[in-house]
């Protein structure tokens, strides 16, 4: 609907956080989280199993390995940080275990994140944003 009504429940719970526009059950619009939505729903389409990785004196670090079901392996790393002001302190740089020998990173927002793999390690710098992790074949 293009017009919200301001006293309808829904326009109140949900206006601000639409992800599109429609008209007659058609998409008009897409807003831009529309599309950080479908990459994060892409890249966890399929999934067989989540696995926290470890790293060792790293508490604030979430790195998860997802295997899925079609035999690809994706994973994920964020900072853990205040939902305020977190996103107004530089990335922190991380090395972080790695068995292939390539890799390719996008974070949510569809950014190409910068990363070097050497020695069975992975070095990138991470934030709050979550990164999708792929090898590089």
């Amino acid at each position: 609907r293009l017009e919200a009504d301001k006293y309808d429940l829904m326009t109140l719970m949900f206006w601000k956080n639409k992800l599109v526009d429609y008209d007659n059950g058609k998409v008009i619009k897409e807003f831009p989280e529309a599309a950080v939505f479908k990459r994060m729903a892409d890249f966890l389409n399929h999934i067989q199993t989540v696995t926290r990785i470890d790293v060792p004196g790293k508490p604030l670090l979430y790195y998860f390995k997802i295997t899925k079901t079609d035999d690809n392996t994706v994973y994920v790393v964020w900072e853990k940080r205040d939902a305020f002001s977190g996103e107004d302190k530089p990335s922190t740089n991380y090395v972080l275990p790695w068995t292939a020998r390539a890799a390719k990173a996008i974070d949510t927002f569809g950014k190409t994140v910068p990363l070097k793999v050497s020695d069975g390690n992975l070095e990138m710098s991470v934030s709050e944003t979550p990164i999708f992790i792929e090898e590089n074949k």
